[in-house]
């Protein structure tokens, strides 16, 4: 069956889905921090980008009355990530940005894949792959008029290693959060204990106002506000001279980057193998392969497959 504009699903981004895009990601920062790199909001975004997808898919299958199942993860993957599985296969939902463009255009793009997904031994032949489309403002992290104020989620994340990966593996001590800031604040701080396992603490904070963290966290990774401070939070340990000082143009807003989730189609891992494959050589290299919009199945076609059983 072809591809057609009538096929794609728009489900727009509520502020729950907002809510557990950044929470997500905040929490995925122990698992991006032990495979390199230093955390930033750039590398934050794609994931909470990706759990608004994926709730904007089972959204849909709730409107539709079709039942799924959620599997937690094995240990070692990202924190507290439900697979999706659909019939007894898993599926699996690819997200990408895109400005909000005439829907016609979204058929003739192609969607990039990544080779390592389609040689995964983890994924099934029969498995399932979603592709959908957040509409936005693409790139350009610096426009929020695609966004609704209120789907704001504000992020401030360590830039000094002594906080987010201490050299030596140890309790901060008594840690403390004054705020500067003239509103009311609920805070979230977020971090790692004693088995690198990620804990956290929701504060209420006024303006002048100190609250105590406790002495279990052995680092510090982030710092989950709303609304926005205005003023500075300063954050104190037993263990380091040095204190953390936030002002506010270090917060970062992990918001959706678009207003709607258009779900464009799906295939099983099978299926689109040997469609890229007329598209690439080879399936061995790490890289995107392209994938014509035209080779994706309708959402709608996905339904009734399940309904028959």
């Amino acid at each position: 069956m072809t591809l057609t504009l009538a096929h794609l699903v728009r489900m727009s981004v509520d502020e729950s889905m907002a809510l557990a895009g950044a929470i997500f990601a905040c929490r995925s920062l122990p698992h991006l921090q032990a495979h390199g790199g230093r955390p930033t909001a750039a590398r934050l975004r794609p994931i909470a980008d990706s759990i608004v997808a994926e709730m904007g898919f089972r959204r849909w299958l709730e409107a539709e009355g079709v039942p799924y199942h959620l599997v937690f993860a094995d240990a070692g993957t990202l924190p507290d990530h439900p697979r999706i599985t659909l019939g007894g296969r898993r599926v699996i939902v690819r997200a990408r940005v895109v400005p909000d463009v005439d829907d016609g255009r979204l058929l003739q793009a192609d969607w990039p894949v990544p080779s390592r997904l389609l040689n995964s031994e983890a994924i099934g032949e029969q498995d399932l792959l979603v592709f959908a489309c957040l509409l936005g403002h693409g790139e350009d992290e610096s426009s929020d008029s695609s966004s609704p104020a209120g789907l704001a989620h504000w992020v401030a994340l360590p830039t000094a290693l002594p906080w987010r990966r201490p050299r030596q593996w140890g309790p901060l001590g008594r840690l403390s959060c004054s705020s500067q800031a003239s509103d009311e604040l609920q805070v979230e701080v977020g971090g790692q204990l004693a088995d690198r396992r990620l804990g956290s603490t929701h504060l209420v904070l006024n303006s002048g106002s100190t609250a105590d963290l406790g002495d279990d966290f052995y680092s510090l990774l982030y710092l989950h506000a709303s609304p926005r401070p205005v003023g500075s939070l300063v954050l104190l340990c037993a263990a380091l001279r040095k204190p953390w000082v936030i002002p506010p143009p270090a917060w970062q807003d992990l918001r959706p980057r678009a207003a709607a989730v258009v779900l464009a189609g799906w295939l099983t891992k099978a299926g689109c193998r040997r469609a890229v494959r007329t598209a690439s050589r080879s399936l061995s290299v790490e890289r995107l392969l392209p994938l014509a919009a035209s080779a994706l199945r309708p959402v709608d076609e996905l339904l009734h497959r399940m309904r028959q059983g």
